[in-house]
């Protein structure tokens, strides 16, 4: 379709100099300037077909045209600028979900050594002495880990 927009602009490079456009019955009077003489075209049909189309030459004048051409260059700008727009925030979006999904990670971790804390809570001697080797001190460091993990995801693919 681009061909047919370039077509048409040169086409009404052609006719810059002409004058305005008028219809009259079933013909098409294009004024004269100073460097475009007085055109008149009459349109060859029967009586019914030549004035819709004498109409229809009238009003697809050039300066008409430009502005349809200018509408569309202008719309065509804007689908672009909405097109970058929309990749951003197609980008930011898949960014914020990486972000939540380190974030719930980070949650289960936190989930994870609090249970952890409970049982090794419960598992306190009198004396206040916790045994190192009870299984859950190794899964509250395990959680803690798993925290570090996915806090370090998150930084790494969001740079925060």
């Amino acid at each position: 379709m681009s061909e047919k927009y370039e077509a048409l602009r040169k086409a009404l490079d052609a006719m810059a100099p002409c004058g305005s456009f008028h219809k009259s019955k079933s013909a098409v009077q294009i004024d004269e300037t100073e460097d475009w003489p007085n055109i008149r075209v009459d349109v060859l049909a029967n009586k019914l077909v030549a004035p819709v189309v004498a109409r229809y030459i009238t009003e697809a004048e050039p300066a008409t045209i430009r502005a349809l051409l200018a509408d569309h260059d202008r719309l065509q700008a804007q689908v672009e600028q909405l097109r970058t727009e929309a990749k951003v925030a197609s980008d930011r979006i898949q960014e914020l979900g990486r972000f939540t999904k380190a974030q719930r990670g980070e949650i289960e971790g936190l989930r994870a050594v609090r249970v952890a804390l409970d049982r090794l809570v419960a598992h306190i001697g009198m004396d206040g002495e916790i045994d190192a080797n009870h299984p859950a001190v190794h899964e509250a460091l395990n959680a803690l880990n798993a925290i570090d993990s996915a806090r370090a995801v998150r930084e790494d693919g969001n740079g925060r």
